[in-house]
């Protein structure tokens, strides 16, 4: 009986033939029912190979199922009944229609076999591989994921490399399948294997969930600590995402959650920095920083201005990046006004006639003469300059951002170039003007309107590594829960530099790192402890895939002998994480060996080589025979001190004949069984 799936394939085409791509509506492509495009690609044909899982936007847009729920941010638009991302325009009809083109692109370039036009079209792989898959007349293997093709190709032998495009390794795998072998036969032993994964991978995450029961923890401020390789970065990531999105089910592949942690990075809800020595309150808050200058002639001079650091850029973020709940209402805002005043410009330029804005100065005007081919406004004064001035949107919206009110300026070519550089202030304020005059006359007015804040999250890696106390300055104070804008006890203060009245909201998160196992931890400043809340990380030895058998032991029986010695040599803190252990086999333990546990012994003992032995045992570190006349003839009175100091030297097994074998004996003498 022949596989039901070459029928699935055969009816997807049937109900979606190119013709029929081509003509699509948006209602079509996605909508509530079971009958959608998007519904058949991931339900329908299902066991074509999954794409279930994650967020909908990697169908670039979708229907929403909360009609009520409208938001606004860098990454993300929505309106009252489409969700989508920005990168694809600003318009819902806009949106499908470069979707719609892609996906013609792709099909047309399945069935004439032109895979290699495929990897550089800007859709999710699952959506795109998918399709392209089911046009393919089987030139592709049924596996949407780089990553998975990647670890396929390893377990082959074939010579991959990360540069490898999809394609190149999709032809690489499909070049060992046997001339007789049917052809889901050959993909299935591959899907076998990554569905056993996935179920170590859940099983892994439920049990570090239960060991971190905090994983929806709401406090503002937090900081996970603990040695290296306990998944302080696997736990951040998660922790950001259930805050900035706590509808996310974090409990499926790995490849999902990270693609959403990279789509709210994107949309400006997670922000990511690493503390480190040279860092700074100018870095962090705001400073006087360089910047190259030209001038109409094009000379370049450097001049010193005012700029935002990352936290301030963060704050001002969380302040405006807000979702609009309305079941009748959408917010208007700049990109509204900005698409309306380009409308009208290109209206006026097509009958010969232009916009005309006032000047600071009333009893002066300027024009917008043209539109760049880049879509920046190109504006001339009635009289004087006959170079003109060009208003960058990018410029213009960072102006819009910073300067909430016009009348509050009162030194124009100062506060503007504190924000944007470069010089035509005059002509920045009357596109801003009339920007902003045209928010504010159509954003809708209505006691149901209400604006919820999102939640936005700045995570400090590394966070001991910086001096905290110069790094936060005064705003230290500003992030305690009880100080935030809002509060009962809230503070504000005045910058030093910009000399802005500034506050921390209370939808800003902090979760900061810390590796214990640095030195810096020590000379940790007290303000910072009273104000986070401190979650330790250590090694897990119940993790299921600890569990697994590595050279006759349990992996995490392993780990767990050479962290009691550490213990007693050093302290709790220079432990070794499961990290390095996790998702391993014989071959690539040994490569953890000599890569990541060993460089870390070596740092904690500062080469002292004899603990480092003590540690792993005499399989891995010998001790070579001492040479009484090795040194030149010199009287010294510790000379035959020196000459019979132990040498101490690391085994190297890795590019012995018999490698497995000989580790295998040096993990028995680590165990202490041999």
């Amino acid at each position: 009986m022949a596989d039901p799936r070459y029928q699935l394939i055969e009816d997807f085409k049937y109900e979606w033939p190119l013709e029929r791509i081509k003509n699509m509506t948006l209602q079509e492509y996605s909508n509530r029912q079971k009958n959608s495009f998007c519904y058949w690609l991931e339900a329908k044909v299902d066991k074509l190979g999954s794409i279930w899982g994650g967020s909908s936007f990697k169908f670039g847009i979708y229907e929403k199922d909360q009609k009520h729920k409208n938001y606004v941010s860098d990454g993300r638009r929505s309106d009252a009944e489409y969700a989508w991302y920005a990168k694809y325009g600003e318009s819902r009809e806009e949106v499908f229609d470069n979707i719609r083109v892609m996906l013609v692109t792709i099909v047309e370039a399945a069935i004439a076999h032109r895979f290699e036009d495929i990897d550089g079209i800007q859709l999710s792989d699952t959506l795109k591989w998918k399709l392209a898959f089911i046009y393919s007349d089987f030139k592709l293997l049924n596996i949407f994921k780089k990553q998975k093709l990647v670890d396929i190709s390893q377990q082959l032998n074939l010579n991959v490399d990360n540069k490898d495009t999809f394609y190149q390794l999709q032809r690489q795998i499909l070049s060992t399948k046997p001339a007789d072998q049917d052809y889901f036969e050959f993909g299935d032993q591959f899907w076998q294997a990554l569905e056993t994964d996935e179920v170590q991978i859940e099983v892994s995450t439920n049990n570090l969930e239960n060991q971190y029961t905090d994983m929806v923890d709401r406090s503002l401020n937090q900081i996970l600590y603990g040695p290296p390789g306990t998944g302080k970065t696997y736990h951040t990531i998660n922790k950001a995402i259930s805050i900035a999105n706590p509808n996310f089910n974090l409990k499926q592949d790995r490849s999902f959650v990270k693609e959403e942690y990279q789509q709210l990075v994107e949309a400006g809800q997670i922000v990511f920095t690493t503390f480190h020595q040279s860092m700074s309150y100018e870095d962090f808050v705001e400073g006087i920083k360089p910047d190259l200058q030209e001038d109409s002639e094009g000379n370049e001079s450097v001049v010193y201005r005012l700029k935002d650091g990352i936290f301030k850029e963060v704050v001002r973020s969380a302040r405006k990046n807000v979702a609009i709940v309305d079941n009748q209402l959408q917010a208007y805002g700049f990109e509204d006004a900005w698409g309306d005043l380009i409308q009208l410009t290109q209206e006026k330029l097509s009958a010969n006639s232009f916009i005309e804005l006032p000047l600071l100065t009333d009893s002066k005007t300027i024009d917008i003469v043209n539109i760049t081919s880049n879509g920046n406004l190109k504006l001339k004064p009635k009289q004087g300059r006959e170079k003109g001035y060009t208003i960058s949107y990018n410029r213009l919206r960072k102006l819009y951002d910073a300067i909430k009110d016009l009348s509050t300026i009162n030194n124009i070519d100062k506060e503007f170039r504190a924000v944007i550089g470069g010089s035509n202030s005059s002509a920045y304020w009357s596109v801003l003007n009339y920007v902003s005059n045209l928010v504010k006359s159509k954003a809708p007015i209505s006691k149901e309107n209400k604006a919820e804040l999102l939640p936005h999250v700045l995570i400090i890696d590394e966070i001991n590594r910086g001096n905290v106390s110069a790094i936060f300055g005064e705003l230290i104070t500003l992030i305690e829960d009880s100080k935030r804008a809002g509060m009962p006890e809230q503070l504000e203060v005045t910058l030093p530099y910009s000399k802005e009245k500034f506050s921390v909201p209370s939808n800003l998160y902090i979760i900061g790192t810390m590796n214990t196992a640095d030195r810096s931890v020590e000379a940790l400043d007290s303000a910072l402890r009273r104000r986070f809340v401190f979650e330790e990380m250590m090694p897990n030895y119940q993790l299921s895939q600890m569990q697994q058998m590595v050279f006759g032991y349990p992996a995490s029986s392993i780990l767990e002998t050479i962290n009691k010695r550490i213990e007693l040599l050093i302290d709790r803190d220079h432990c070794i994480g499961h990290a390095y252990f996790l998702g391993k086999d014989e071959e690539s333990v040994i490569d953890s060996f000599y890569k990541n546990i060993i460089p870390l012994l070596q740092e904690y003992f500062f080469g002292d080589y004899g603990k480092i032995g003590l540690v792993l045992g005499k399989g891995f570190v010998e001790i070579e025979e001492s040479k009484s006349n090795i040194f030149a003839d010199f009287e010294y009175d510790y000379k035959e001190d020196f000459a019979n100091k132990p040498i101490y030297r690391i085994i190297d097994y890795r590019n012995q004949t018999n490698s497995k074998i000989d580790f295998g004996k040096a993990i028995e003498l680590l165990m202490g069984n041999a």
